[in-house]
This record gives structure tokens, C-alpha cells and sequence, in this order.
């Protein structure tokens, strides 16, 4: 018997996009002037994360180009950056109990940086999946016979539902909460699951005991 599949987001799911962008800052020794349009560290730390895009905005279209182009044609930030605190273990009991794949809409340019990542951090994933927008993800899920699907993204998070009531996802989606998450267009009670940590995942699946 086959074991249930999951799809994973990587992007604040696993992977700290905070984290990553403020350790190549300072792989540039600070200097806000290596980047192509000068910006505040410290305005990140500080910032609203009330929305999916809050980073780009942020740091602006420029910069988030450059981010994704230089650092990750050179693959050193991605290599810097660990595990979401706390989530490695939790991770690794997934991925032993049930097939894991990443899922995740990044750039081209960003597939090999990724694998050599997760390479690096030992990552226990049965695969990488990127498509290039966030709205092929679910059909890509249905594809590759998934039974769950966890993503941080509302839109996603939507699509997956819309799709659900056609019995795509048997165990349903699975939002991982963030603040930009918080209301899920077109849903309804039961719609879905809402953790905030993959160890939340872990005690959701795990089959209950009776006595």
C-alpha cells in the first residue's frame, strides 16, 4: 500500500525568506549600495507582513530581480540559510512517515540553487517540483497524486479548495498560517486545515489511538 503523499511549499513554509535576504545584505558586507537600488536593512525587520508580497514591496521590484538573479546565479545565500527554526525535526518525521515533495513557483533561474540547497541542508524531501507561477501549483499537485497540499499562499490555499469539492485532495489542503493568510477567498467551515508549524502537521496526521 502506497503512503500518503504530501506537497510542501518551500517558501515561508521550510525556507525563511527574511532570514535569506538579510544574510546576502550582509554577505555584501552591509553595504546597502551593492544592491541596485539602496535600501534599509532594518526597514525588513521592521515592516508589515500583512500581505504575500510584503518583501517585494518593500525592498522594491529592482532589488527583488536582483535578489533572485545574482545571489542565486553564484548559489551562496541559499546555501546560508538553515531549516524555519524549529521545523527541521518535524520535517524529517514527515518525510520518514509519508512521501514529501516540495512544491514550490520560483524563478528558472532559482531550480539549481534550490536542489543544491536542499542538498546542503540534507533536506529529507522525496523530490523538487517548481512551476513558475503560484496557479499552476495546484494542478500540479493533482498531477503528481498528492493527498495533501500545504502553502502559505490564500490564493493557493483557494485554488485548492475550489478544486477539493472535485476530490483532488483526499486528506484536503492545508494552509501554514502567516499573517497574510488569515482570510481564505471563497472558503468555507471545513474547507481546510490551518497549522503554524510543520510539528502541528505532524500530530494532525498521525492516526488517533483508541482505547
Amino acid at each position: 500500500m502506497s503512503r500518503p503523499r504530501i506537497a510542501l511549499d518551500l517558501d515561508e513554509v521550510v525556507f525563511d525568506w527574511l532570514e535569506a535576504f538579510i544574510r546576502t545584505f550582509e554577505e555584501e558586507d552591509g553595504d546597502p549600495d551593492a544592491f541596485p537600488v539602496p535600501f534599509d536593512v532594518a526597514s525588513l525587520r521592521a515592516a508589515r507582513q500583512d500581505r504575500y508580497d510584503w518583501m517585494e514591496h518593500v525592498v522594491g521590484q529592482a532589488n527583488w530581480r536582483w535578489f533572485w538573479e545574482v545571489p542565486a546565479g553564484e548559489a551562496s545565500w541559499w546555501r546560508a540559510v538553515p531549516l524555519r527554526v524549529g521545523e527541521a525535526e518535524a520535517a524529517a518525521t514527515l518525510a520518514h512517515r509519508y512521501d514529501v515533495v516540495i512544491l514550490t513557483s520560483r524563478p528558472r533561474v532559482a531550480r539549481v540553487p534550490t536542489l543544491e540547497w536542499m542538498a546542503d541542508q540534507e533536506a529529507p524531501f522525496q523530490g523538487l517540483f517548481v512551476v513558475e507561477q503560484a496557479g499552476d501549483k495546484v494542478g500540479a499537485a493533482a498531477g503528481l497524486a498528492c493527498d495533501t497540499l500545504v502553502d502559505d499562499r490564500a490564493s493557493v490555499i483557494a485554488d485548492a479548495i475550489l478544486h477539493n469539492r472535485t476530490s483532488f485532495f483526499p486528506i484536503g489542503p492545508v494552509v501554514y498560517s502567516q499573517p497574510w493568510n488569515q482570510v481564505i477567498p471563497r472558503s468555507r467551515g471545513g474547507d481546510y486545515r490551518r497549522i503554524s508549524s510543520l510539528e502541528e502537521l505532524v500530530v494532525q496526521m498521525s492516526p488517533r489511538r483508541t482505547k
